[in-house]
């Protein structure tokens, strides 16, 4: 059986790229070393590579590394071309008017994270400090959570590693009651993060599709791509938000209304 072949120094750079996450703006080549433990010559050599490309920028005055203005250009590109947040937008939009609350879309990133595509902020004086781009948690987010829960069971035990990271304590970090609350969201439709990431910020999410049942005994969705997720400020205002999942867009279907 042939096997792909795998460019590592490839992947190597992207390694150190994806040191740039969650709020880390700068970093130093030995703490770049550190954190891939890569060989200090091999780092060296590929941050060098980044910076000459626009990838990666230095501070000359402690010569740290931050990401550059070629990753801006991609992120941009990236906002203004996919199709998820062309078709999405405009019901982002409406939501966050119609409640008045922060509203934003994401997708699945793959080793049990979610990467937010795109958001809109309310008028509200509370803001949402929440980055295009950044990666997340699945198991205690809206979006998260509702992207797992219509996966099949198999491929959610090789995701998630028990027991789960808690970021407060109404994480759920073991599998019975995650699995529990996973079947409480096919019941009902959408996704409840309830102080889950942060204590008080709560949200409600909602898939862009009805699920239908797979023959393998999970679940899948025409599109299984994205999902919308509403932050609101108390879990006793859910009830009024979920009525808006049926407003959220199957992008499968509206894509096909796009050139």
């Amino acid at each position: 059986m042939a096997t792909t072949k795998r460019i590592q120094s490839l992947e190597r750079a992207a390694m150190i790229l994806e040191l740039f996450q969650n709020q880390v703006t700068e970093l130093g080549l030995k703490e770049i070393v550190e954190k891939t433990e890569l060989n200090k010559s091999t780092a060296f050599g590929i941050v060098n590579s980044l910076t000459d490309l626009g990838y990666l920028m230095q501070n000359s005055e402690n010569q740290k590394y931050s990401l550059g203005p070629k990753i801006l250009s991609l992120s941009t590109a990236l906002r203004m071309n996919n199709v998820i947040v062309r078709i999405t937008h405009p019901y982002l939009e409406e939501l966050a008017n119609r409640y008045q609350e922060t509203v934003h879309s994401a997708i699945d990133a793959g080793n049990a994270s979610v990467i937010y595509l795109d958001k809109v902020e309310s008028d509200s004086s509370i803001i949402i400090n929440t980055k295009m781009g950044v990666k997340n948690y699945m198991h205690c987010t809206g979006v998260g959570k509702c992207l797992l829960a219509y996966k099949p069971v198999e491929e959610c035990d090789r995701l998630l590693r028990f027991p789960l990271t808690a970021r407060t304590y109404n994480t759920f970090t073991e599998r019975e009651p995650l699995y529990e609350e996973l079947k409480k969201i096919r019941e009902r439709g959408y996704a409840m993060d309830r102080d889950e990431i942060e204590i008080g910020l709560s949200c409600v999410s909602v898939p862009p599709s009805p699920p239908s049942v797979a023959s393998s005994g999970g679940y899948k969705r025409s599109s299984n791509c994205s999902c919308a997720t509403m932050n609101c400020p108390a879990v006793s205002a859910f009830p009024r938000y979920t009525r808006a999942a049926c407003r959220f867009p199957s992008v499968s279907s509206s894509a096909r209304t796009l050139h």
